[in-house]
């Protein structure tokens, strides 16, 4: 999968962060779309996936993101950059160039915080295709 395939698949899984139960819908329209995948593309999905999350880590990512949760713990900050991935690749690669405008000037920002769940959809796809249980996507 290439990162274009990949930004393709997220941006269009994104709702609209103002919405009461945002969270809770993005979540679902991003496992929605990733359960749409076949188990190759969705295996290439995880590997691109883990690759972003390691590019934001290795940026200043983690110096500013104290500028938006004061309490944030830095053993979190896999979960941070899986929400911020969430939130589309013209997101991330702002966060990236310029992360402390982008971080105080996109819609509710800590919620990005409380994505670990993201990073894990794959994984959870794959062993609720396998019989495991998973949550439901209806």
């Amino acid at each position: 999968m290439t990162e274009q395939e990949f930004w393709k698949i997220v941006d269009g899984a994104v709702v609209n962060p103002a919405t009461p139960f945002f969270l809770e819908d993005h979540y679902l329209s991003y496992w929605n779309a990733i359960n749409a995948l076949g188990d190759q593309k969705m295996s290439e999905f995880a590997t691109m996936h883990e690759t972003l999350v390691a590019r934001a880590i290795e940026s200043d990512l983690a110096q500013v993101v104290v500028l938006v949760q004061k309490d944030f713990d830095m053993a979190n900050l896999e979960a941070f950059a899986s929400g911020l991935i969430s939130r589309g690749q013209q997101v991330y690669y702002n966060c990236l160039t310029d992360p402390q405008t982008t971080l105080l000037s996109i819609t509710r920002p800590l919620l990005l915080s409380k994505c670990a769940a993201f990073q894990f959809v794959p994984a959870m796809i794959r062993a609720e295709r396998q019989g495991a249980e998973g949550p439901s996507n209806s």
